[in-house]
């Protein structure tokens, strides 16, 4: 379960907002907020993480998935890219939550110019591939990495989340990166029996 905190104004109470809900309610303490969580989720551990100003697209958040993966030669690449729009009025942007699965560079040219757009789209894959670097110094046999990425307000780049196995789904609209992503093991297991 995902659940925003966040107080409406300087020294106002906090209120929690959750994907489903409609009103979100209020508590005017820690203690409060707490005890509020516990109804939301009993027993529930949570991980608190800062809250972004994601970019919108027409008013509606934004972030990507990059399928990162090692193919032929052992080398990673970027086999698909894809903007999650997510549903109006919605905080998740997960497909099966209603988010749209767009083009990375069509969204971020729309939403900060076409040069600033085009930029932060080679800088989001660049990125990819850091990370995917990054993690496989530190985790033995990494091959197929979905990255989820996001861009602020002010057009800094930031790392959400690393799945070591990726839900495809999200690029069944694209027949294309559909293929380079399942080509892409095989090429690589190719690689390590030494057939290529």
């Amino acid at each position: 379960m995902l659940v925003s905190v966040a107080a409406t104004a300087p020294g106002t109470s906090p209120w929690i907002s959750r994907q489903t809900a409609r009103r979100p309610p209020a508590s005017s303490s820690h203690g409060e907020l707490v005890a509020l969580l516990e109804r939301l989720a009993p027993g529930s551990r949570f991980l608190v993480q800062q809250g972004l100003d994601l970019a919108c697209w027409h008013g509606r958040r934004f972030d990507f998935r990059y399928m990162v993966q090692r193919g032929a030669g052992g080398d990673w690449q970027c086999t698909a890219a894809v903007a999650r729009v997510a549903a109006p009025g919605a905080v998740l942007t997960h497909i099966r939550h209603g988010a749209t699965p767009m083009d990375p560079e069509a969204v971020l040219v729309e939403v900060f110019s076409p040069s600033r757009g085009a930029e932060l789209a080679r800088e989001l894959a660049q990125a990819a591939l850091l990370v995917a670097a990054a993690l496989d110094r530190g985790f033995a046999h990494l091959a197929d990495l979905g990255l989820d990425l996001a861009v602020d307000q002010g057009g800094r780049l930031w790392l959400l989340e690393c799945n070591g196995g990726p839900d495809l789904g999200i690029f069944a609209h694209d027949p294309q990166a559909h293929e380079r992503i399942h080509r892409a093991p095989v090429e690589y297991a190719a690689w390590l029996a030494g057939w290529r």
